[in-house]
């Protein structure tokens, strides 16, 4: 079996790697005539995997223009339409984003945390700086549930969090730390009381026991 992992990158994902490769083909062919003829073929197939495209007025002279796209501007037919001055122009393939390789401090509020605190210890302080840092607390109260809300003053314990996480640039005090501790709810979910049950719907239809037959 083939893999394309090694040939070309696709230039236009939407009609596939057979188009392309008969494009390629079609460039190698010497009498214009044949290459006329094939690319007009190729045209066909391009509506079959498009259909949704004739539903434009000027789809003919899309579909050309993306067969010139394909060819990468090197296409010597009898077009019914004219072809653009400039050739497409050329993307770098293969470019892939770094991806960050360092640990968080605190695996339950991951990485963000970390550099959301770095980014706060810059801020010049202001009421800007304080929501930002009151949003960070919200998210550290959140995602460290299991740890901070069981604390007796889980206000301390997230102010302790922020100056570890910004090693030590970011000192508050426990009254200064504004935590939403209601958890939010639906709006069409009504709250339980601790311990009790559901309460049955009126709706359910009642059903009889039916005596049984001596």
């Amino acid at each position: 079996m083939k893999y394309y992992i090694s040939d070309a990158p696709l230039r236009l994902r939407e009609f596939g790697r057979n188009i392309q490769s008969m494009v390629e083909h079609l460039k190698t062919l010497e009498d214009k005539d044949v290459r006329t003829a094939v690319a007009h073929e190729i045209i066909k197939f391009m509506v079959c995997l498009k259909p949704s495209i004739k539903e434009n007025p000027d789809y003919k002279q899309k579909l050309w223009d993306y067969l010139y796209l394909i060819a990468e501007g090197e296409l010597d037919v009898d077009a019914p339409f004219e072809f653009p001055d400039t050739k497409p122009a050329h993307h770098p393939v293969g470019v892939r984003m770094p991806y960050p390789n360092r640990k968080p401090r605190y695996r339950a509020t991951g990485s963000n945390l970390d550099l959301m605190a770095q980014h706060a210890a810059g801020m010049e302080p202001g009421p800007i700086r304080d929501e930002y840092i009151n949003m960070m607390a919200n998210a550290i109260y959140l995602l460290s549930t299991a740890d901070i809300s069981k604390a007796n003053n889980p206000e301390e314990a997230v102010a302790e969090q922020i100056a570890k996480l910004s090693n030590g640039k970011i000192q508050l005090e426990a009254s200064q730390v504004r935590i939403n501790k209601v958890a939010p709810t639906h709006p069409h979910q009504q709250p339980q009381k601790p311990g009790g049950r559901a309460k049955k719907s009126r709706n359910r239809p009642k059903v009889r026991a039916q005596k049984k037959r001596r």
